[in-house]
């Protein structure tokens, strides 16, 4: 398949032109952003651009600065640099990519043999640096799992493999905005959700090796199993946010609202790059708008469904409380049946 040049895509109202020279890494990008694809931009429309290209030093050299200065190095390989509106992240387990604030354009180069698959080599690649530059224009695009039923709707933030919960999600009538990530957007004086198309990891529990499963570890489509369950939009209520691990028991307690923001900020799942006075804007908007809870995920994804449903029938019944009364009347946890 010949490389993607100059593909255009309208990102919920933004226009986006993607490039990219890799075809495994193109393929991904094509499946994540093909529903968004569109021929042409309105007239007046400025795009966001990336190049995603085969690492080559030359090339790289000449993008780099030696006045840049280290801003992030966490425990992992990933260290981040900036310069005024320019930013570079470097991970050696794929290549690195050099974000432009100002031009609203990012490049990143792929090395031969990334240790990272298709699915996280472009999110690194390709949607990380787009969610920097699309979050100056009022779009959010974060890590995150987000869901609804009826009116209700939820943001899920989890370090934690929830293919299990989703599922059963699914088959108990919920329906999934984003799987892996979800668009966030201030509307109306509430955050949106907005649907973004993605993949879950499958898990496997620990068990004896058995010859006639076919499960295997890897990417799944819950869209193709469960295609009714989709939603494009909703406005969010609640913003779950789980703990490291599985315990033999599922549990819900509520963050009191003198908490929520500190916490809400914590578990962002995303580094965002900008000014240090504007980050964690749409963590705090959530955390004053909606309803948090932590959530201890158990062995078993229907305990989760459970415990969602209980929230949300005490929610609407509570309707006209606000989020930091309604995490009062709400018990100090949640347990499933």
């Amino acid at each position: 398949m010949e490389s993607t040049k100059n593909a255009r895509f309208a990102v919920h109202g933004h226009a986006v032109e993607l490039s990219c020279e890799i075809t495994p890494l193109e393929l991904e990008l094509r499946r994540v952003f093909g529903e968004f694809a569109t021929s042409d931009f309105p007239e007046g429309f400025t795009s966001v651009t990336g190049v995603i290209r085969p690492y080559i030093q030359d090339e790289v050299m000449r993008h780099l600065s030696p006045k840049a200065r280290p801003i992030f190095r966490g425990r992992g390989p990933i260290e981040v640099y900036q310069r005024g509106p320019y930013f570079w992240a470097l991970d050696e387990r794929w290549g690195l990519t050099h974000i432009d604030l100002h031009a609203g354009s990012f490049q990143s180069w792929v090395i031969p043999s990334p240790q990272l698959d298709a699915v996280r080599c472009a999110e690194s690649a390709a949607i990380w640096p787009l969610a920097q530059i699309l979050r100056l224009k009022g779009l959010y695009l974060i890590p995150g799992i987000s869901i609804a039923r009826d009116n209700w709707a939820a943001l899920v933030l989890s370090t934690t493999r929830v293919d299990a919960e989703l599922s059963a999600l699914a088959a108990s009538g919920w329906r999934i905005i984003g799987q892996r990530w979800t668009a966030l957007r201030e509307e109306e004086g509430k955050v949106s959700l907005l649907h973004m198309p993605g993949r879950v990891e499958r898990s496997i529990a620990p068990r004896l090796r058995n010859m006639f499963t076919d499960a295997r570890p890897g990417w799944v489509d819950l869209m193709t199993q469960y295609p009714l369950s989709r939603q494009h939009h909703a406005f969010c209520n609640a913003v779950i946010i789980t703990s490291p691990g599985r315990r033999e028991s599922a549990l819900l307690r509520p963050i009191p609202g003198a908490d929520a923001v500190h916490a809400l900020r914590r578990a962002w799942p995303i580094l965002e790059l900008d000014n240090p006075r504007q980050r964690g804007q749409m963590a705090i908007r959530l955390a004053l708008g909606c309803h948090c809870s932590q959530l201890q995920l158990s062995r078993r994804g229907a305990d989760t469904v459970e415990l969602l449903e209980k929230l949300r029938q005490i929610a609407i019944s509570n309707r006209f409380y606000s989020p930091s009364s309604l995490a009062d009347s709400l018990p100090s946890s949640l347990s499933a049946a």
